[in-house]
């Protein structure tokens, strides 16, 4: 996410921290994820991988196997 920081992190709790950050810029919804959890990773191209946890990781990396076609399809036609 592209938001700053707002001043420094303040404790709350016992070894927790609260993190303020400001968007100036609109950003739509659907390109924020928020993830909790024990969760891994899986390269699935170049420039792409999946997070999910371990027991769907490699369901995941199936269902998204083609994201590197979509996005060499999309620039194809928008550019880099």
């Amino acid at each position: 996410m592209s938001a700053v920081r707002v001043g420094e992190p303040q404790a709350s709790g016992s070894n927790l921290k609260v993190h303020k950050f400001e968007q100036k810029i609109p950003v739509c919804s659907y390109l924020v994820a928020i993830v909790a959890g024990d969760i891994e990773s899986k390269v699935i191209g170049p420039r792409s991988r999946v997070w999910a946890e371990k027991r769907f990781v490699e369901a995941a990396a199936y269902e998204f196997s083609e994201t590197e076609d979509m996005l060499k399809a999309a620039e194809n036609i928008l550019g880099e």
